[in-house]
């Protein structure tokens, strides 16, 4: 009788601990690795089973919505090499000021800092290297479908609208046509894998970064309508990167050794 006793407390012990795993996010894919909110860091994090995969989306110049961390592009990419004549008086460029056309003809990298030219994460993939592009809302969307169908796997979806008011400032209503791709691609409810937010220039809650446009902010982690996730959400800001190994990467290293 006591061994039975302490198997049913061994059980509802182990249940306890599932119900309260952590919700791993994938912060702009597996960012850590290869540079942010392309779709082969997309692919990474998906295939480091993380169980939701962040989109941050702005607008084009033709209201295409495109993934992308920031409203600016030149921390990114090579716009200011291409279109220099395109800066604003601020001295940034911005996506809204480009078609999607436009932005397709840009070579993306891993982040640096506009001012100097230096990779904000020196450790990271190496900036300028490799040919990376920007990919739509909806093509990251079927993208990620695809995977899950080859994979057998569900992942879910967080996508963050990045500063709502200013793209209506600018003439553009963001929320809406962002809406309408979910609606599309089949996150239409609130039973479906999708945590919707925006971000807004306010301090997070969750980490204390301040969300309006700095690199390395992060405000992606707003409840969804429906009230907190029934699993704490783990916050990983600075993406899948070498300080999380998720137990399938390290299994598949042991049947490869």
């Amino acid at each position: 009788m006591v061994i039975r006793h302490e198997i049913m407390v061994f059980a509802t012990l182990a249940a306890a601990a599932a119900q309260a795993a952590p919700i791993v996010i994938a912060h702009r894919g597996a960012s850590g690795y290869l540079p942010e909110h392309t779709l082969e860091a997309k692919a990474l994090a998906h295939g480091q089973a993380a169980d939701f995969i962040e989109q941050d989306v702005v607008l084009t110049k033709d209201d295409v919505p495109v993934v992308l961390h920031d409203v600016h592009l030149d921390a990114v990419c090579d716009v200011a090499d291409r279109f220099p004549e395109r800066r604003r008086d601020d001295g940034r460029f911005y996506a809204l000021d480009f078609t999607l056309t436009e932005l397709r003809a840009l070579r993306f990298s891993e982040r640096r800092d506009p001012q100097t030219g230096r990779q904000v994460f020196p450790g990271r993939f190496p900036a300028g290297m490799g040919t990376f592009r920007i990919a739509t809302l909806a093509e990251e969307l079927e993208f990620l479908a695809g995977l899950d169908r080859s994979t057998g796997r569900r992942t879910g979806i967080y996508p963050e609208i990045k500063q709502p008011a200013w793209h209506r400032r600018e003439g553009h209503d963001i929320s809406p046509l962002v809406l309408d791709v979910l609606r599309k691609h089949g996150f239409a409810t609130k039973d479906d894998s999708c945590f919707p937010s925006a971000s807004m220039p306010t301090r997070c809650s969750g980490c204390g970064e301040n969300s309006a446009g700095r690199a390395g902010s992060c405000s992606w982690w707003a409840k969804p309508p429906q009230g907190p996730p029934a699993r704490p959400i783990r916050c990983w800001p600075t993406g899948c990167s070498p300080a999380w190994r998720p137990p399938s990467m390290a299994s598949a290293r042991r049947s490869t050794a």
